[in-house]
């Protein structure tokens, strides 16, 4: 492990090295992208919980499905995908490991425990939208003392997503299936770089929802209601602009690790 006052954090590499992994890896990554792709808009098709079924369906076979239920399942079924191509984009284009059927047997039950922990990160990383829920549909409290308690206690959930951010290289850690650093070590690696982590992740992530934003609206636009075809066509360009932002997020975290491990 790296000693701490050796470690410098390379907010340029942080941001661009992301991007580098998936183009130098292009034919590799788009293999698991071109297939994860077709089984989410399968789903989509599935369920009824395609992108553009809101934008003027030219058929029944593209209409949405408003049921709950329905859209819960799929939600569950979509993320548990996820978990499984971030595996292999992990160990298939960042550690440059063979994926094959047995590669595919052998990880059955990690995929499962991949499954558990996103969904877990993803409850972690929305308890901000918790607390804005509950500072809005409060009511006021007369006695001050109270509400100021009550604020204070419901506002640190802003911070969580924050917070998370210093441990990061534990959670490529754990997709890499390496022993985990202690929470207190890590803590102390990262405790003069965590504006850096968060500024540098910021801006990847803006980079990020800018293209999909813009690339969403073109398909939206150009696609989406021109027929079943292009529908379809476009319904599976966007579920790759979402494997490519989940892969680029996933080498953000990997830089973390190579970083602070």
């Amino acid at each position: 492990m790296k000693k701490e006052q050796d470690l410098k954090y390379p907010f340029m590499k942080a941001f661009a090295q992301p991007f580098l992994s998936v183009f130098e890896n292009f034919f590799v990554f788009s293999r698991y992208a071109l297939l994860c792709a077709l089984v989410f808009s399968m789903l989509a098709f599935l369920f009824k919980q395609t992108l553009f079924c809101s934008a003027a369906p030219v058929s029944s076979f593209l209409s949405c499905m408003p049921n709950v239920g329905f859209y819960v399942v799929y939600l569950f079924l979509k993320i548990f995908v996820l978990s499984v191509l971030i595996k292999i984009f992990y160990d298939g284009v960042c550690l440059k490991k063979t994926v094959n059927f047995l590669y595919l047997k052998e990880h059955g039950k990690f995929f499962l425990k991949m499954f558990v922990a996103f969904v877990v990160f993803l409850l972690l990383n929305m308890i901000p939208i918790f607390s804005f829920f509950v500072l809005s549909n409060r009511v006021p409290n007369p006695v001050w003392q109270k509400e100021v308690v009550f604020f204070v206690a419901v506002s640190v959930g802003f911070w969580v997503p924050f917070l998370l951010m210093r441990f990061y290289a534990n959670v490529a850690a754990f997709i890499e299936q390496v022993p985990l650093l202690k929470i207190s070590d890590l803590w102390q690696k990262t405790r003069l770089k965590t504006s850096k982590i968060v500024l540098s992740f910021a801006l990847l992530s803006l980079s990020l929802f800018v293209l999909m934003i813009f690339l969403s609206a073109l398909l939206k636009f150009h696609l989406a209601g021109q027929g079943v075809v292009l529908a379809l066509v476009a319904e599976f360009l966007f579920e790759i602009i979402l494997v490519f932002v989940v892969c680029v997020l996933v080498g953000f975290m990997k830089v973390q690790k190579d970083l602070f491990y």
